[in-house]
Protein backbone atom coordinates (compact mmCIF):
# COMPACT_ATOMS: atom_id res chain seq x y z
CA UNK A 1 0.00 0.00 0.00
CA UNK A 2 1.33 3.58 -0.95
CA UNK A 3 0.22 7.05 -0.56
CA UNK A 4 1.67 9.58 -3.13
CA UNK A 5 5.54 9.86 -3.58
CA UNK A 6 5.30 5.63 -1.78
CA UNK A 7 2.12 4.88 -4.31
CA UNK A 8 4.60 5.72 -7.55
CA UNK A 9 7.04 3.46 -5.69
CA UNK A 10 4.16 0.81 -5.28
CA UNK A 11 2.97 1.08 -8.72
CA UNK A 12 6.31 0.78 -10.33
CA UNK A 13 6.86 -2.56 -7.84
CA UNK A 14 3.33 -3.95 -8.80
CA UNK A 15 4.14 -3.52 -12.07
CA UNK A 16 8.15 -5.23 -12.38
CA UNK A 17 7.19 -8.08 -9.53
CA UNK A 18 4.92 -10.72 -11.23
CA UNK A 19 4.58 -12.82 -7.59
CA UNK A 20 2.59 -9.77 -6.63
CA UNK A 21 -0.94 -10.12 -6.89
CA UNK A 22 -2.46 -6.98 -5.65
CA UNK A 23 -1.41 -3.52 -4.93
CA UNK A 24 -3.49 -0.64 -3.12
CA UNK A 25 -2.60 2.54 -4.31
CA UNK A 26 -3.68 5.63 -3.31
CA UNK A 27 -3.53 9.02 -5.32
CA UNK A 28 0.00 7.81 -6.33
CA UNK A 29 2.48 10.30 -7.28
CA UNK A 30 3.42 9.78 -10.94
CA UNK A 31 4.55 12.50 -12.88
CA UNK A 32 7.28 14.18 -11.32
CA UNK A 33 6.87 17.20 -14.02
CA UNK A 34 3.16 17.95 -13.65
CA UNK A 35 3.81 17.86 -9.88
CA UNK A 36 6.69 20.54 -10.26
CA UNK A 37 4.45 22.94 -12.52
CA UNK A 38 1.48 22.73 -9.92
CA UNK A 39 3.54 23.40 -6.86
CA UNK A 40 5.09 26.68 -8.39
CA UNK A 41 1.56 27.40 -9.91
CA UNK A 42 0.14 26.76 -6.24
CA UNK A 43 3.25 28.29 -4.54
CA UNK A 44 5.27 30.13 -6.09
CA UNK A 45 8.94 29.69 -7.43
CA UNK A 46 10.72 31.24 -4.63
CA UNK A 47 9.35 28.81 -2.17
CA UNK A 48 9.21 25.70 -4.84
CA UNK A 49 12.62 26.56 -4.86
CA UNK A 50 13.21 26.60 -1.26
CA UNK A 51 11.28 23.00 -0.94
CA UNK A 52 13.54 21.87 -3.62
CA UNK A 53 16.79 23.07 -1.60
CA UNK A 54 15.58 21.19 1.15
CA UNK A 55 15.08 18.09 -1.00
CA UNK A 56 18.51 18.36 -2.05
CA UNK A 57 19.84 19.02 1.44
CA UNK A 58 18.31 15.75 2.38
CA UNK A 59 19.34 13.52 -0.30
CA UNK A 60 22.94 14.87 0.01
CA UNK A 61 22.53 13.76 4.25
CA UNK A 62 21.67 10.22 3.22
CA UNK A 63 24.55 9.70 0.31
CA UNK A 64 27.09 10.97 2.86
CA UNK A 65 25.24 8.68 5.50
CA UNK A 66 24.51 11.55 7.68
CA UNK A 67 20.90 11.81 9.33
CA UNK A 68 17.85 13.38 7.38
CA UNK A 69 17.43 16.79 6.93
CA UNK A 70 14.27 18.00 8.46
CA UNK A 71 11.96 20.90 8.15
CA UNK A 72 9.49 22.03 10.87
CA UNK A 73 5.58 21.25 9.90
CA UNK A 74 4.78 22.79 12.69
CA UNK A 75 5.17 25.46 15.31
CA UNK A 76 4.40 26.95 18.96
CA UNK A 77 1.01 29.06 18.07
CA UNK A 78 1.23 32.50 16.40
CA UNK A 79 5.16 31.77 15.22
CA UNK A 80 5.18 32.10 11.81
CA UNK A 81 8.44 32.04 9.10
Amino acid sequence: MGTPFRGGHVLRVAADDHRIAAAVIQNPFVDGRAAAATAIRACGRGHTARLVWHGLRDETHGLLGRDPHRIDLAGPTGRSH
